[in-house]
């Protein structure tokens, strides 16, 4: 009888409780490809916009030697917000929120707007 109850918590446990979390780390970490294929032409345009602002962000940080604690002094951000930039985290950001992080670097913007038929 024990055993049996015991083999039936084993799978309640594993199909209940682990599964879910499998699945939530598979689809967290693993990016799809074809995911990006489905974006709409404004949100790859957006992905574009935020890639740039990050590498921006990056190169800043390259050109100057800065370490993670001098990044997060100069930017008034935490550890966590440049471990996010550094390892490119699109998803994590907003553009604003980049702009904001790249105008604090003393780098300027320049846009340049144009409309679809051009």
């Amino acid at each position: 009888m024990d055993k049996v109850l015991a083999s039936i918590f084993l799978i309640l446990f594993v199909f209940l409780i682990m599964a879910p979390i499998i699945l939530w780390i598979n689809n967290r970490f693993n990016q799809d490809s074809k995911e990006i294929d489905c974006l709409s032409q404004e949100n790859s345009i957006k992905l574009k916009i935020k890639k740039n602002l990050l590498k921006m962000l990056n190169q800043w940080i390259q050109e100057n030697n800065l370490n993670h604690d001098q990044v997060a002094i100069k930017l008034a951000v935490n550890l966590n917000v440049v471990s996010d930039i550094v390892n490119q985290r699109v998803g994590k950001f907003t553009v604003d929120c980049l702009i904001d992080l790249v105008l604090r670097s003393g780098k300027s913007l320049k846009w340049v707007i144009t409309t679809k038929d051009e």
